[in-house]
Order: structure tokens, then sequence, then C-alpha cells
């Protein structure tokens, strides 16, 4: 009896994983020293899904700017409340993000595009998190 559950469970976690959107593959599209553009390919699931992208630096201080671009399929990006698009002399770490949700038919894909500035700081990473 052990046996036979044991094996429904695994079959239940295959076939729940089977159905699941895989993760986004991100690429850098283009890059100067002060700025950075990321393309994200996120594959469509049978509900909507919900993202941030994450885009840190260090030794930012009294003189840095830092922005943050977003776009879904070639659209401008509306983010979520508590997202952080900007920074503007602000010493440390910092940390933009935009939180948004990604929606569509399955087996379709959006693009996410995020263009990264940042003057008198550095880039550390960039990251899409599923929320």
């Amino acid at each position: 009896m052990n046996r036979i559950l044991s094996l429904l469970s695994c079959a239940m976690l295959c076939a729940a994983s089977a159905h699941a959107a895989a993760e986004p593959e991100c690429r850098i599209e283009a890059q100067t020293r002060d700025s950075k553009t990321v393309v994200c390919m996120i594959a469509h699931a049978d509900a909507p899904q919900q993202f941030e992208f994450v885009a840190k630096f260090s030794g930012s201080h009294d003189d840095t700017e830092l922005a943050l671009q977003v776009a879904l399929d070639d659209q401008s990006l509306a983010c979520d409340a508590g997202s952080k698009l900007a920074s503007e002399f602000e010493d440390g770490d910092i940390t933009l993000n935009c939180r948004f949700a990604v929606s569509g038919n399955v087996g379709g894909k959006a693009q996410f595009r995020a263009r990264i500035r940042s003057y008198h700081a550095d880039f550390d990473a960039h990251q899409l998190l599923r929320r």
C-alpha cells in the first residue's frame, strides 16, 4: 500500500511540473558603459504569472542617477505599486525593480525588455524573479 501511495505521489508531482511554465530566458541585448538592455522571453501559462525584475547597483553617492525603463511586447509597461524605477542622489547599495503580471495563451511567449541606465554607480546584477 505504501508503495502504491509513493508511486501515485510521484506521478502527481511529475504531472504538475509538466504543466508549470518554463523559467524565463534572459539575455543582454545591448550595452554601453552607462546602459544595458536586457530581454527576457516569458512562456505563457494557464494562469497569470507574477514577476519582479531587479537591477542592483553599488557605489551610489550624491551625484548618482539610476533609471529602469521597461516594456512588455514592445509596449511601455506600467509596473505594480511598490516598484522603484529611478534613484537620484542616494548613497550606498541601490536596487531598482519592477513588479508586473503576464498572461496570454498557453504556447505563446511574451517579450520583456528592460533598459537600465546608470550614472556614477557600479552595475552589479539583474534578475527576473517569479513572485
